[in-house]
């Protein structure tokens, strides 16, 4: 699925404390520097930069996400995730994707206007990280337009995934270097410690569905982890291959040994439409990867049960259908065995039972379920190492 916040690019250490300057062009002159030499990326020109209050900001990423995607696209997103269970049936994806990105930035840079952007309320001890990582980006923009990098994976959601991962990824993990080359030592913005909490200093955070707090840490820290394991192998050189070679899924992000092989994945085919759907038109098509999957077990099963088997993960595609307002979905997944299809489609029924306020089971067997559900009647199988769905339909199977 494509991410709303893939729009910009962002720092994720937010804060409420007094408000910054603006920084000298010296201090941004010596970031540049110490970031070249780190990653081996030329400095082609200066950066512009400014400050933004929080009002300015909101309106900013409101526009930007309504400029970048198309109100079509946007429905497409959300009417996915809530067919899926990501998130409940009244959430406003546009509106709380901004709200969201307004909370937690305190600099940001515009890979499109190349502009720096430094939020007002950024607290001084988050200064020299939010400018490191945010020109980092500008820097990796001079060498290798990440508007265009970014741009030419948009109809693949997988791909997107894994570049965004890339981009800040391979920011934070510079600005650590810096960080750690000038004092000697760097608070660590790259583990789980660091993901905002606290129901009233984040409040847009700590309320967001499981699925926005997980995709929005993923590129920072899992980005971060997947460019430190391909820096020890390649060394600074990794720098320039993850741009020339990016990663395709976001599985290659998650098991770097995926990457190193050039792994592809798989096609299930999908499900056919039964008879009795009425006439009915696509809206959207496409994949759930790792990532999504490890969530969606999460969210439905546990999280022993998401890190056992989404690793297991190996393609996915779905289709969503429209008729007489009624949405329908075409699912198919494939797994590295069968027994881990076969734990998968356990899973799934706990996915199921979990996103119905109640669920009927008319018929459970070793490889098939079917019953009726809040948006319809469902049927789940499996065989061998794939786990297919048909899901909302007015008829029983």
């Amino acid at each position: 699925m494509t991410r709303l916040a893939a729009a910009l690019i962002f720092s994720l250490y937010a804060a409420a404390q007094p408000p910054p300057t603006l920084p000298t062009q010296l201090e941004i002159d010596a970031a540049l520097h110490d970031l070249a030499a780190a990653s081996g990326f030329r400095i082609k020109h200066n950066v512009g930069f400014r400050l933004i209050t929080r009002a300015e900001a909101g309106r900013y990423f409101a526009e930007r996400i309504q400029q970048s995607l198309r109100p079509k696209q946007v429905r497409a997103e959300e009417l996915t995730l809530k067919k899926f269970g990501f998130v409940p049936a009244d959430f406003d994806l546009a509106r709380e994707t901004a709200s969201l990105m307004t909370e937690q930035a305190t600099a940001f840079y515009d890979y499109r206007t190349r502009q720096l952007y430094i939020a007002d309320w950024t607290p001084p001890a988050l200064r020299e990280t939010a400018l490191l990582h945010e020109l980092a980006h500008a820097l990796a923009d001079q060498n290798f337009s990440i508007g265009h990098y970014l741009g030419s994976a948009q109809k693949d959601s997988e791909a997107a995934s894994a570049r965004e991962a890339v981009v800040e990824g391979q920011a934070t993990l510079l600005a650590a270097q810096v960080e750690f080359k000038r004092h000697g030592k760097v608070e660590d913005n790259t583990t789980d410690d660091a993901a905002p909490s606290g129901a009233t200093e984040y409040p847009e955070f700590d309320r967001a569905p499981l699925y926005f707090r997980e995709t929005l840490l993923f590129p920072y820290l899992q980005g971060s982890q997947f460019m430190r394991q391909v820096l020890a192998r390649e060394g600074r050189s990794a720098f320039r291959d993850v741009f020339e070679q990016p990663p395709q899924t976001t599985r290659q992000i998650l098991q770097v040994q995926a990457y190193f092989d050039h792994e592809r994945p798989a096609d299930p085919p999908l499900p056919s439409a039964p008879h009795g759907g009425g006439k009915h038109k696509d809206v959207v098509q496409g994949t759930l990867g790792e990532l999504e999957h490890k969530i969606l077990l999460q969210q439905f099963d546990s999280a022993e049960t998401a890190d056992a088997l989404s690793g297991a993960w190996r393609g996915c595609r779905f289709k969503l259908l429209e008729s007489d307002g009624r949405t329908m979905l075409l699912y198919a997944s494939e797994w590295a065995s069968d027994t881990d299809a076969a734990h998968f489609f356990d899973a799934y029924e706990k996915v199921l039972r979990g996103k119905s306020k109640s669920l009927r089971l008319d018929a459970r067997t070793a490889t098939r379920i079917s019953g009726l559900a809040d948006d319809g009647y469902f049927e789940v199988e499996r065989n061998g190492a794939r786990v297919t769905s048909r899901q909302g339909w007015p008829a029983a199977f």
